[in-house]
């Protein structure tokens, strides 16, 4: 892609269109597709920016790989001299506040620019795939310009565009045969990836495994009541999001999906229950609050659904999540002020009252961190500092 200039012997760089192009995903995993999205950026811009969204989750079958895997499976899949004019960075996702994520994005960009000694106003692109349901973004920059490339078709499933679903449900033993899927989608750098992944010490590929398998069962028995009734379930559940002198009450996860994760204490319906019934009952039962029901629901500040189509893999799972701001009722022998008593029941392995503070996405259940920080409007990280740490 170098040519000489007319009677010297210096090599001239053809001038590109853009100063960064800036690719969003999840990439889970890196595949071809993928990779000629990059390669084009790489054609189009001086510099590519790759969005890594599904950074700052805990590992489960739909994320199985972190965000240092994504970058080392995307990186290794082009030359040295290519790795130069690329930069990975995690994006926080937050999928009630578009208007968040937009500036997240926003800001990433910003900090690459001053990183890497750019102007403010340097011309940067969107890149993504044409006409695909997770291109939607491309829209929401005005003042960036939009570049589509084509998808690439599935030779997994040739009627269909490539994607990393497909090539998931092949390593969780779902689909084709998955050696023969690697080497068809997929460069060797993400292979070997994968394969350290498998040799980990501490189960960590067999745990993937175990939650693909649940939600492979749970997914099941949901499409088989919907074929035999004709329409889509929708479970409804009820949350519990208790605040208490600067803490949260959470459960820590017994079962899959999710096992070992924090969770809101709550969960489904019964049918003769109303939702903040279900709530109160749930939330006694799992961490053995001592509040009679009425002083519970004379807390709830606030309250609200959340219904996006993805918060669960398992079905369409709606909830209803309750704030409760309780006041500080109990002293200890000194007169010091206590946290109300808790302990562990039902399905949960433990139950902790949890400084906002500190908590994090990683350690949470589906969409239960976003929850918080919608209802409590705290509890969120520094995405700054996050891309200072990766922008050194």
């Amino acid at each position: 892609m170098r040519e000489l200039y007319a009677g010297f012997g210096e090599p001239k760089v053809p001038k590109r269109t853009y100063d960064v192009a800036v690719f969003v995903g999840r990439f889970q995993p890196f595949h071809l597709g993928h990779r000629s999205v990059v390669a084009e950026a790489l054609k189009v811009a001086d510099h590519a920016v790759v969005l890594v969204g599904s950074s700052y989750r805990p590992r489960t079958s739909k994320n199985p790989f972190l965000f240092d895997e994504v970058a080392e499976m995307a990186s290794g899949a082009f030359s040295v001299a290519e790795q130069e004019r690329l930069t990975f960075l995690p994006l926080i996702d937050t999928i009630y506040d578009d208007d968040s994520w937009v500036q997240n994005v926003r800001t990433a960009v910003g900090r690459f620019l001053r990183y890497k000694g750019l102007a403010a106003d340097s011309k940067v692109t969107l890149i993504g795939y044409e006409k695909d349901s997770s291109s939607y973004y491309l829209k929401l920059f005005p003042g960036w310009a939009s570049v589509g490339v084509k998808p690439m078709m599935s030779p997994i499933e040739p009627t269909s565009v490539l994607s990393a679903v497909q090539i998931r449900r092949s390593l969780y033993g779902q689909g084709h045969d998955p050696e023969k899927v690697l080497d068809a989608v997929t460069p060797s750098s993400t292979q070997t990836v994968l394969r350290r992944l498998q040799r980990a010490e501490g189960d960590i590929w067999q745990s993937v495994l175990k939650e693909a398998d649940f939600v492979k069962g749970y997914q099941a028995r949901v499409a088989a009541g919907e074929q035999a009734f004709g329409f889509t379930f929708q479970i409804v559940t009820a949350d519990a999001v208790v605040i208490q002198g600067g803490h949260i009450l959470l459960v820590k996860r017994a079962r899959q999906p999710g096992i070992g994760l924090y969770a809101l204490p709550g969960g489904h319906i019964d049918r003769d229950e109303r939702l903040a019934d279900a709530m109160v009952r749930e939330l006694k039962e799992e961490t053995k609050l001592d509040a009679p029901g009425p002083v519970i629901l004379g807390h709830v500040t606030q309250q609200k659904m959340y219904e996006h189509p993805d918060r669960s893999e398992r079905a369409r799972v709606v909830t209803m999540a309750y704030l409760i701001e309780l006041p500080i009722r109990n002293r200890d022998a000194s007169g010091n002020y206590q946290l109300d008593k808790i302990k562990a029941g039902d399905d949960a392995a433990a139950a902790e009252w949890v400084p906002l503070s500190e908590i994090d996405p990683r350690m949470m259940f589906e969409d239960h961190f976003d929850i918080i920080q919608d209802l409590t409007k705290t509890g969120a990280i520094s995405y700054g500092n996050i891309l200072m740490a990766h922008l050194r």
